[in-house]
């Protein structure tokens, strides 16, 4: 007879790089004695034949994996009867997206987040956070926690701070601090960068800017670094991207300050669209797609000066969108960056 003691194995299709939340989730699978299935390089139709045909239960991806899985399967829907989690870090992901992907797999996805200096999770958007705001008006609160990174966890502690290092109210919005004991003890042989990440209280500054609502929800806003100041004014350029990927037809897009003589930084946004839009429309009215839809939705010192058509976004081998590598091009030559 089955001993309902012993976990059920649980099947896993691994794509993004092992080294990061991905072999987390395979070792847990592991332990349950569940099959590996490793994929040297991230296809969406091949991993959904996979998840097909070896009845695959458990898939960590990143948001762009995610987004890309969810246009292979409405344009050609394949089983996946047996998966039961799919488990997405890395970045955060559109709300819009987000709700096609469920309608696409139903209610299956679970959020973490941590860094590889504090391992996920720190905090979790469970498969009910998922479904509550899935299934909630637009304007009710909990519709907005598909755009957080979940609740903070009972063995992490987070902290909302200023540029000065002071502890701000709940709901306002600076960098995250997280102390727990899965805080990694430093970075190998280097010490002057390891004091660097930690502050006073044996807290690691993870460089992330959010805020942590009164139901200790986090929201992660954007990476500090990567803030644009135009004409005096603070733009996080998460915030245009999400207004941004309101619309269907944007597959990517990526925020970046480019120098200006006139703003100091100007917001310029490059994106990647379906490519009926590149036949229907061409590049400029895309362009001014964007900026109209941009209008009444954001402040107007946020909405992008200049939009740019391209094929694809620069990503690292983590499936992240590599903001820096863009904004170097815009800024090279140049002594300063800011």
């Amino acid at each position: 007879s089955h001993d309902r003691r012993i976990p059920r194995h649980r099947s896993s299709a691994n794509s993004p790089p092992l080294a990061h939340f991905s072999g987390t989730i395979m070792f847990s699978s592991i332990v349950g004695g569940g099959t590996q299935h490793v994929m040297p390089k991230f296809d969406p139709d091949e991993l959904l034949r996979i998840v097909e045909e070896e009845s695959i239960e458990v898939l960590p991806l990143v948001p762009t994996q995610i987004n890309r899985i969810t246009d292979a399967q409405e344009a050609q829907p394949r089983g996946h009867t047996d998966l039961r989690c799919i488990v997405y870090a890395g970045s955060p992901i559109a709300p819009d997206r987000l709700r096609r992907a469920i309608t696409a797999f139903g209610q299956v996805f679970v959020q973490m987040y941590g860094q590889s200096e504090v391992p996920p999770p720190v905090s979790v958007l469970s498969k009910r956070d998922h479904e509550l705001a899935y299934n909630a008006l637009p304007t009710a609160r909990e519709a907005e926690r598909l755009g957080s990174a979940g609740r903070v966890l009972p063995f992490c502690d987070v902290l909302i701070v200023d540029d000065d290092g002071h502890k701000l109210p709940v709901g306002a919005i600076g960098e995250v601090l997280v102390r727990s004991d899965t805080v990694m003890a430093g970075y190998w042989k280097n010490e002057s960068a390891t004091a660097e990440v930690y502050a006073e209280g044996n807290w690691l500054k993870t460089g992330d800017v959010g805020f942590v609502d009164r139901d200790s929800f986090l929201t992660i806003v954007d990476r500090k670094k990567s803030m644009i100041i135009s004409g005096g004014f603070n733009v996080y350029p998460a915030e245009v991207e999400s207004v941004v990927y309101q619309l269907p037809w944007i597959k990517e897009v990526a925020i970046v300050g480019a120098p200006s003589e006139r703003w100091g930084e100007a917001v310029v946004a490059f994106v990647v669209v379906e490519s009926r839009m590149l036949v229907e429309d061409g590049p400029d009215a895309i362009a001014k797609r964007v900026v109209a839809h941009c209008r009444g939705r954001i402040a107007d010192y946020k909405i992008p000066k200049e939009v740019h058509v391209v094929e694809s976004l620069p990503k690292n081998s983590n499936g992240k969108i590599l903001h820096k590598v863009i904004r170097d091009e815009l800024w090279a030559g140049r002594r300063r960056k800011v």
